[in-house]
């Protein structure tokens, strides 16, 4: 995360307002106004955030209410009207953005001018390097994309944008390195690509003022692939996104991005609640309304910590699980370490899902990640809600 630039904490996961981080991506409305809240409150740090996901007609209004509080702050937080720059960024991938957007700048604004930031929308371009989720391809469809937002007098390029979310899909380090190079390749023939089309321009194209290349940002990453950008790190305005990577859970585990049950820092906390020695199985109190039905490689719907070779989390419905031992048919459960009223601590396959599932986090201080009802709660975090 050494970037020459600066660095983009995925808020997405865990969306909390105490880091020191003060470049944000994030996936919903209310993650954007908690952090441009705090930032009022806190003096900052939060003045930079993209919401990470292509824009919608339909949150364009809202985002701009956030933007245009954010900048007022930020302009005037120092009492000269000199203050740092705070801006929101928006997520393209298509012409249809472009044109909503600038639509509503349009409509809204009495005058514009070309260097109006007030008014003009700061746009990254979402680059499809594989994933094939989102995303323009790295061909001339993008470039005409990207010179179609610069040429804009009411957007702003900001940069580009990449995800290489297949690379949950594996657990080989060549196979993760390949992705990750592939990412940050993509980026740069991207680049290349945009910079050689803007070259063949005429001299006088009135907005190729607009097209310098250099103070673009370049953005990459996923969790799984993030130690293996090592090489990137060059890079002019690189950023990195690992939006997992403070949390960690099962599917990270798998993929190598984490290499033990301690570097995981989230748990689910349940009860035992039912022994069915007849079957060989135990009962939980959280379900799938505390941890989502999401699957990993391994197998099983989570983890109960401590005990991930030996018992098997098999079986969810909403509010419960059952548990018996990995290899059910020749050992016998031990109920002798799962009372009745027994506190368990789950590890969830997805922590990002699991986590959006509760109003409250309790925070403790462990660094061997042991967890225990007796550890001390030093903070409770609040997280934002809703879309």
């Amino acid at each position: 995360l050494n970037s020459p630039s600066h660095q983009n904490l995925h808020t997405h996961t865990h969306n909390k307002q105490k880091t020191k981080v003060t470049g944000f991506v994030a996936s919903t409305i209310p993650e954007i106004s908690m952090l441009v809240n705090g930032s009022i409150q806190y003096g900052g740090p939060f003045n930079d955030i993209l919401y990470g996901v292509p824009i919608g007609s339909s949150k364009i209004k809202q985002i701009d209410a956030l933007r245009r509080k954010l900048q007022q702050h930020c302009k005037h937080k120092d009492g000269s009207g000199g203050g740092e720059e705070g801006a929101i960024h928006v997520m393209v991938d298509h012409p249809s953005q472009v044109d909503a957007l600038e639509h509503f700048v349009a409509s809204t604004s009495s005058s514009l001018s070309i260097d109006d930031d007030d008014n003009a929308f700061s746009v990254f371009l979402k680059i499809d390097t594989g994933y094939h989720r989102a995303g323009v391809p790295c061909d001339e469809r993008g470039v005409q994309l990207a010179v179609r937002i610069m040429e804009s007098p009411h957007l702003n390029m900001k940069g580009i944008y990449s995800h290489c979310g297949h690379a949950y899909d594996v657990n080989d380090k060549e196979e993760l390195k390949n992705i990750a190079e592939t990412d940050s390749s993509n980026m740069m023939k991207f680049m290349k690509l945009l910079q050689n089309h803007i070259s063949s321009l005429p001299d006088d194209t009135y907005s190729k003022s607009k097209m310098d290349l250099s103070s673009l940002d370049i953005s990459v990453g996923s969790t799984p692939s993030l130690f293996s950008h090592r090489n990137d790190m060059k890079l002019p305005n690189l950023e990195m996104h690992p939006g997992n990577y403070t949390l960690y859970d099962r599917q990270q585990l798998w993929s190598g991005a984490c290499t033990s049950e301690p570097d995981i820092a989230v748990r689910i906390m349940s009860r035992v609640i039912g022994h069915y020695k007849d079957r060989n199985t135990i009962m939980l109190d959280a379900g799938a309304t505390a941890l989502t039905k999401e699957t990993t490689p391994q197998g099983g719907v989570c983890a109960i910590a401590g005990r991930l070779s030996d018992l098997e989390c098999y079986k969810m419905s909403q509010e419960m699980i059952l548990v018996r031992p990995t290899d059910y048919a020749n050992v016998i459960f031990p109920y002798e370490d799962f009372a009745l009223g027994k506190e368990v601590f789950l590890i969830p396959n997805h922590s990002c899902l699991a986590v959006a599932c509760f109003d409250e986090y309790h925070i403790i201080d462990d660094v061997t990640c042991g967890f225990s009802s007796e550890d001390e709660i030093i903070d409770r975090w609040i997280p934002a809600k809703g879309w």
